[in-house]
């Protein structure tokens, strides 16, 4: 569970993904509106204490134009000049 942490999923691909997994296993009760119902989720967050849900915020506007091509390749630039100096495993 613990690779996952960092996995962001909406409620609705969530609620998909579950349809998924159910429909593979030939679950028949889940077949309809090709999605799990809002309170199979409501129980699995229940069941599952670790996990947490947030609701999406909008993104500035100077945040949302600094992020571009140039920006984004100088950041892991940087990260591994760092790595490399620092004699660090990226794991």
């Amino acid at each position: 569970m613990r690779r996952f942490c960092l996995l962001l999923l909406s409620s609705k691909s969530v609620r998909q993904l579950a349809f998924e997994f159910a429909k593979k296993n030939k679950l028949e009760s889940w077949n309809y509106h090709g999605m799990s119902g809002k309170d199979c989720f409501s129980s699995f967050l229940k069941i599952n204490p670790q996990l947490s849900i947030r609701n999406p915020q909008a993104t500035s506007l100077s945040r949302g134009t600094s992020f571009h091509r140039t920006n984004v390749k100088s950041l892991f630039d940087n990260l591994v000049r760092i790595l490399d100096c620092e004699h660090l495993d990226p794991t």
